[in-house]
């Protein structure tokens, strides 16, 4: 089922803080994702609901634009480094029902919204970076917009694996992984940047290797991996997706360093560069939302320098990031 959401008081979500697989902002148009992925850690430790809701109702933000225009606005003041969104984080960006859905009962497409407010705001000097998380092929139908934003975008196209049996098994309603290589190939013959996120990824160096090969032959420009989190595989293979999971005890960000590229991840340090980010806080000390309050929440920090491949897309300053 496909509602409405009018209590949203946000586009823009802060992150608490600031790493190798967290962006400054993330930002999410709806809540609730019908691809029921099974490995999927959103409903319960994110928003606390229970996976068979999260799994068959989705809500649309429906004043989510208007609240994005005032947002991107009192933010514009903030470092470069700090401008910049990962969008579709907790639930996926391009669901066919949803589209359908806004275009037939909102009349208009939020996605396609969200996209041109970004671009106004880049095209009148205020510059954010978007990437753009999917794992659906649906992403090409917006391909006319997003070529003309290939300046400050970035697709990040998620697989965790690269065969389609395997995938199936664990991402219900996902695209299947030929689509998703040809969503790749297309973006990337139109110059967009193109990262993979083999996150979670299912498999070892080899079946990890392979997929590697494949995206880059499809025209992908940057890959990153890690494990599963907040799961055991062999604890959600052949299971119903909307039924309760037991989240294992330890969180792993075990990752492979030789098929990191472009990730934004420092393997070999060779440079720092110091920079405002958020406070690094102690056990139970309060976040100071460094957004509304960047004189309290940030301080500076001497991190390695790391490449996202922002210096191929544009020529804006990132900070510590190229």
């Amino acid at each position: 089922m496909i509602n409405k959401n009018t209590k949203s008081t946000y586009s823009l979500k802060p992150q608490r803080k600031v790493g190798i697989f967290d962006y400054p902002f993330t930002l999410n148009p709806y809540i609730g994702c019908e691809m029921q992925c099974t490995y999927c850690f959103v409903p319960g430790p994110v928003i606390k609901t229970t996976r068979s809701d999260f799994f068959q109702n989705v809500q649309v933000k429906i004043n989510f634009e208007q609240m994005l225009k005032k947002e991107l606005e009192k933010y514009s003041t903030l470092p470069q480094h700090l401008k910049r969104v990962q969008i579709g984080v907790t639930t996926e960006l391009f669901q066919p029902k949803v589209t359908n859905y806004m275009k037939t009962t909102l009349g208009y497409d939020l996605i396609e919204e969200t996209l041109k407010v970004f671009k106004a705001n880049w095209d009148a000097g205020n510059k954010w970076m978007l990437h753009i998380l999917t794992k659906n092929h649906n992403i090409i139908s917006y391909l006319p917009l997003l070529k003309t934003m290939k300046d400050m975008i970035q697709v990040e196209f998620s697989f965790i694996h690269h065969d389609d049996t395997i995938s199936r098994e664990y991402e219900k309603y996902t695209s299947s992984i030929t689509k998703r290589l040809d969503a790749v190939d297309q973006l990337s013959k139109e110059g967009i940047f193109v990262r993979i996120m083999a996150m979670p990824f299912y498999g070892d160096q080899n079946d990890l290797t392979k997929l590697k090969d494949m995206v880059f032959n499809a025209g992908a420009q940057a890959f990153k991996n890690k494990s599963l989190n907040y799961y055991e595989w062999n604890k959600i293979k052949n299971i119903n997706p909307l039924d309760p999971l037991s989240r294992s005890k330890t969180k792993t960000n075990i990752h492979i360093p030789s098929l990191i590229i472009k990730s934004g991840e420092d393997i070999l340090p060779h440079s720092t560069k110091t920079v405002l980010l958020p406070k690094k806080r102690k056990r139970k000390e309060k976040f100071i939302n460094w957004s509304v309050k960047p004189g309290a929440g940030l301080e500076l920090q001497t991190v390695s320098v790391a490449d996202m491949g922002y210096s191929s897309i544009n020529s804006i300053d990132w900070g510590y990031l190229k």
